[in-house]
């Protein structure tokens, strides 16, 4: 998934900042670096656009130019390290019964985590508690685009009345991505393909269960 598609998704929100001026790419490069290397050895509260600059080797004018504070430095240069990895078809994980469905979106998700230092993730995690406007660019242009995979699994199904359109989306996600961090950040084990199988079989599909009471065969319905 690319760094532009995503912007594209959320362009009301995320506009690649300042959208229309030309930019030197070599420059916006280590900015976005920098900007990832401070977060990981100083931390959100003690980085700045002035340190962003100076690690950057630009002008805080440049960095100006094409946002207007830190936090989204930070939303972007999260993006940007999407840029190498695989962006789903729906012919990815839309193949089979709900169940099969759910635990390739939800491994989709976990590849993506992977591909993105824990050093990084952690970081922005501990952002988001103090800065609410990261937090929502955060919200808008991360989770809910890493999210899109398993947002469709979940229409799928209702579409085919496995499940109720009453779902809570919200509520599933929050689950589903606490799961996740905790076994990365907190544990530090694998997310790797046993775990996403156990995480929707013992926890995603009895959660969706519970609260719509309208999965039917879920195992075995194509």
């Amino acid at each position: 998934m690319t760094t532009s598609s995503l912007l594209n998704g959320h362009a009301s929100a995320f506009t690649s900042f300042r959208a229309g001026r030309p930019r030197n790419e070599q420059s916006h490069q280590a900015i976005l670096d920098a900007c990832l290397q401070l977060l990981v050895e100083v931390g959100y509260d003690k980085m700045s656009i002035e340190r962003i600059a100076t690690l950057a080797k630009v002008g805080k004018a440049t960095i100006y130019r094409y946002w207007t504070n830190k936090a989204e430095v930070v939303v972007e240069a999260v993006l940007h390290l999407s840029d190498t990895c695989h962006k789903p078809d729906e012919s990815d994980f839309l193949t089979g019964n709900l169940r099969e469905n759910m635990i390739e979106a939800v491994n989709e998700l976990c590849s993506a985590i992977v591909n993105t230092d824990g050093a990084i993730v952690s970081g922005l995690v501990r952002a988001m508690q103090v800065d609410t406007q990261l937090a929502l660019l955060v919200k808008k242009n991360v989770i809910e685009v890493s999210m899109q995979p398993i947002t469709k699994v979940i229409e799928h199904g209702i579409a085919k009345k496995d499940i109720s359109d009453k779902i809570d989306f919200q509520f599933i996600y929050s689950i589903i991505l606490s799961t996740i961090f905790t076994r990365q950040i907190i544990t530090g084990e694998s997310l790797d393909r046993e775990f996403t199988t156990y995480l929707v079989d013992y926890i995603v599909l009895p959660l969706i269960a519970y609260h719509t009471d309208a999965i039917k065969d879920v195992t075995t319905k194509k």
